[in-house]
């Protein structure tokens, strides 16, 4: 059976979010590490206290993980399997014995 490369698998989806999830947490890691560093003194009072920074953080967040964001994980996913097929059949043609007659 041919992985049709145009459908992904519900694994293979989420493997596409860890990407989209991955790129975002990249693009936004100032304002992550801000709101974290807000949250770690405390335990109740992170609710008023870190409020904004936690909508920053958010916001960020969903500014890269628009369906765009994911067309374009999807697009790379897709080429990462291209290769691991590509790879995986020259590894089957090189490894297949010669048969002399």
């Amino acid at each position: 059976m041919r992985l049709d490369l145009g459908q992904l698998s519900p694994a293979d989806e989420d493997e596409v979010r860890k990407i989209v999830r991955k790129n975002a947490l990249l693009h936004c890691k100032p304002v992550v590490e801000d709101y974290v560093e807000c949250v770690k003194p405390r335990l109740i009072s992170m609710i008023w206290h870190c409020g904004d920074k936690k909508n920053e953080m958010l916001k960020c967040l969903g500014l890269y993980s628009k369906q765009r964001d994911y067309d374009l994980a999807r697009d790379e996913y897709i080429a990462i399997l291209k290769g691991k097929r590509k790879a995986r059949e020259a590894a089957r043609h090189t490894r297949q014995p010669q048969e002399n007659f």
